[in-house]
Formats: structure tokens, sequence, C-alpha cells
């Protein structure tokens, strides 16, 4: 049995709480946390579909497997470029 892929979602905004909500109901997937700039928000969304918020994405390092970036397209360069 294969292990399931190590999942973060980066940005806990409409986009960011419809992709944690979906990789929270796949099977082969385990969330591994949700990431926003803003705690409350991160801690709401990580409550709601039952898994980490944190507020840096750089402690994500050697945790997960992909991240799903779903930020201000302004903001996308920083975490792609790190990941």
């Amino acid at each position: 049995m294969t292990p399931p892929v190590r999942v973060a979602v980066i940005g806990a905004g409409h986009l960011g709480r419809f992709h944690s909500q979906k990789f929270a109901q796949i099977e082969d997937c385990k969330l591994v946390a949700v990431c926003d700039i803003d705690s409350e928000r991160a801690k709401a969304l990580a409550n709601e579909v039952k898994t980490e918020a944190v507020t840096d994405f750089k402690s994500l390092d050697g945790k997960v497997d992909a991240v799903l970036i779903a930020t201000p397209t302004t903001h996308h360069y920083e975490p792609a470029k790190f990941f």
C-alpha cells in the first residue's frame, strides 16, 4: 500500500477553503496543514478540515510532498520558488 500524498494549502481564502475541503476528502491524500499569514483565518479553516494551521509556509519544509498555492496571484512566486 502506498502512503498518502502529504499536501498543504497555502492561502485560506475562498479558493484555499475550497481546495482544503477537497483534499481533506481524498483517501490517498493527507492534508498536513493550511497556511495563511492571518493566523485566525488559518485556524478557522484548519479546524473545519481537521488539520494544522501555520502562518509561515517555510515551516512545511520536509513535511509535504506537494502544495497548492491559493494566495492572490501577486504572492505566488515566493512559495512556488521555495517548494
